[in-house]
């Protein structure tokens, strides 16, 4: 048996994409843990995790002690706080060492741990107190002055501090808005692509996306740029070049609308935003925007508080469109998500949290990638077919690792003959594959007649849209001499000596249409597009136009009258693959010639006259 995979266009079975993870855990006591983010602390060389968990009395940093993120050590950090909600790694002091900075919504501080050296010592240090509800905070150089300073988003206002002597002990706290209703995430970009760093909130309570625009480029003016101010519970916001025009756009989700959205920024000011959604999902509350699969383009990753098993999941970027990965479906109450590789095998690996279950793990990225879809054929008759004729006996077995169900798609078989040229299809049948499908159909039969050309065949299956993306696979069996005819010639065998027999049948209760009876099995797909027939012709008050298409297809079939006005239109959008026939109504018109024209944009634009006797 020799197994073909022939996805050449894979929009429909992505194999890039299809990564496959391994959980490990860096702790199952943080309580409440709702972030994560991975730096190296230690400076040797791989990553470690300082958590942020919202109940604990105490914050920790994790070593990542074999380096492979299969083995931690906690480390407490000093100070006793409580209601961390988020954490990040910055050199805030300039001295070459990761510090580790974090908002405090219950004692409305924002702080950080200044680190001694390789993650052996540390000091607690405060940038702000008495910011209202502080959520969010990321340390970024937005005066331009060389060090790090901090923006923070809170209950009421967004909000930076400026490092003053550049060794985090002085600072100056600047406004950038004060009536920010519950900004629950702030992030720091250049939006506009003036070489100016702006920042970016994501307002809860008042259903907002917003940025600001650093006007001088010192943080000291400001002008707010409104995303939108109708997207429910706004929660995470992003900054990506997602279409690769050089403009940086804004990845976003909502938890009140359950969605995640990225925004195209138009014309790479920031003033003028469409929006495209990526996924409709059950209270999305994270994400985190890297190229997941390394083919060049930004992916997206979320936690989602689902209530649908798709806990962990990341879409890949297709180019306009997204397809869907789930990476854990029962990590109940995903609350964060970063890229980070922790494995240190080049490949970005995925770190989440866990508030009902106290988890911050890690997803490995285990680097094979398993095909999508594999069909398999195993003979179970022998395949030396006498010169009589006979018949194989076959199981056909699907396998979908793919995380969702795909519709209209089919089962067909052909033959290579001993002179190397296909012919069929022999048999076609409609199916919808279920997610994870892993289904046998055993017994399924193909008759070789009796004058099939002698030599050795190669029988095939294909799972696909014919013509389009698809997998597949075959195995040979041999014809011995061929039959003659009466004048002892060779006759090539009739389509209709070509049985087959068995029924491609679906897991669970298949919908109609999933299923096939034997009187269906035989169904053949047209091998060209075509405008077949049109009858009666010439026809009185009403005709049949047949047209024939060998592949889901974009069909148009119209009617003209002889000064090229179009009097009724018979078909316009997608059809399947088969034989199609149209009702024309000429009831109203009068006598005289028409023009059927049926059109599939590159593959057929065919003409018919016809004429209407009342």
């Amino acid at each position: 048996m020799r197994h073909l995979t022939l996805c050449l266009v894979l929009c429909l079975f992505p194999l890039s994409c299809l990564a496959q993870w391994t959980a490990h855990d860096v702790t199952t006591t943080g309580d409440g843990a709702v972030d994560a983010y991975a730096a190296d602390f230690d400076n040797d060389g791989d990553l470690d995790v300082v958590g942020a968990c919202v109940i604990e009395w105490t914050a920790s940093w994790w070593e990542n002690t074999n380096g492979l993120g299969t083995e931690w050590t906690e480390h407490v950090l000093p100070g006793s706080i409580y209601g961390i909600m988020c954490a990040s790694a910055a050199d805030l002091n300039g001295d070459g060492h990761l510090d580790i900075l974090s908002a405090f919504s219950i004692d409305e501080n924002i702080r950080w741990w200044e680190n001694g050296g390789n993650g052996d010592s540390w000091t607690l240090r405060t940038v702000a107190s008495f910011f209202e509800d502080a959520q969010s905070v990321r340390a970024a150089d937005v005066d331009d002055d060389g060090d790090l300073d901090v923006v923070g988003s809170g209950g009421s206002s967004v909000r930076w501090w400026e490092n003053m002597d550049g060794a985090g002990t002085s600072w100056s706290e600047h406004v950038v808005e004060a009536s920010v209703n519950w900004g629950h995430h702030v992030n720091v970009g250049d939006v506009n692509g003036d070489g100016d760093l702006d920042i970016m909130v994501a307002a809860m309570m008042g259903n907002d996306v917003f940025w600001f625009e650093n006007l001088d480029g010192t943080g000291t003016s400001w002008t707010t740029r409104v995303v939108t101010d109708s997207y429910n519970g706004a929660i995470h916001v992003e900054a990506a070049d997602i279409d690769d025009d050089d403009y940086t756009d804004l990845v976003t989700c909502a938890a009140g609308a359950g969605v995640v959205t990225w925004w195209r920024n138009t014309d790479g000011t920031g003033t003028d935003w469409t929006q495209n959604t990526i996924a409709t999902i059950y209270s999305p509350e994270y994400l985190a925007v890297t190229d997941f699969d390394q083919d060049g383009d930004p992916d997206v990753a979320g936690a989602t508080y689902s209530a649908d098993g798709r806990d962990v999941i990341w879409w890949e970027n297709t180019g306009g469109a997204w397809t869907e990965h789930l990476i854990q479906g029962d990590f109940e109450s995903a609350s964060s998500v970063r890229a980070a590789d922790l494995s240190g095998d080049g490949h970005p690996d995925v770190l989440g949290t866990s508030y009902a279950t106290d988890r911050i793990t890690w997803w490995e990225f285990e680097g094979g990638t398993p095909e999508p879809v594999v069909l398999t054929l195993t003979p179970t008759s022998p395949t030396d077919v006498p010169a009589a004729g006979g018949t194989l006996v076959y199981d056909a077995h699907l396998i979908s690792n793919l995380s969702y169900p795909v519709s209209g798609l089919r089962y067909w078989t052909d033959v290579i003959l001993p002179s190397g040229s296909p012919y069929g299809p022999l048999m076609v049948q409609p199916f919808t594959m279920t997610a994870l499908m892993d289904v046998t159909v055993p017994g399924l039969t193909q008759t070789i007649p009796a004058m099939a050309p002698a030599g050795v065949y190669q029988f095939r299956g294909h799972v696909g849209y014919m013509g389009g993306p698809q997998v597949g696979d075959s195995f040979v069996f041999t014809k011995q001499e061929t039959a003659m005819d009466d004048g002892g010639a060779f006759a090539a065998p009739a389509a209709e000596a070509w049985q087959v027999g068995g029924v491609w049948t679906l897991t669970g209760d298949p919908t109609e249409g999933e299923k096939l009876d034997a009187s269906m099995v035989n169904t053949r797909i047209p091998l060209e597009y075509a405008l077949t027939d049109v009858r009666p012709n010439p026809f009185n008050a009403s005709a049949t136009i047949t047209v024939e298409l060998p592949d889901v297809s974009e069909l148009t079939v119209a009617v003209y009258n002889v000064a090229g006005q179009r009097v009724a239109e018979l078909a316009r959008g997608r059809v399947a693959a088969g034989t199609h026939e149209f009702a024309f109504d000429g009831s109203s018109l009068a006598s005289g010639i028409y023009f059927v024209r049926a059109t599939v944009p590159g593959r057929l634009n065919a003409l018919r006259k016809v004429v209407l006797v009342k």
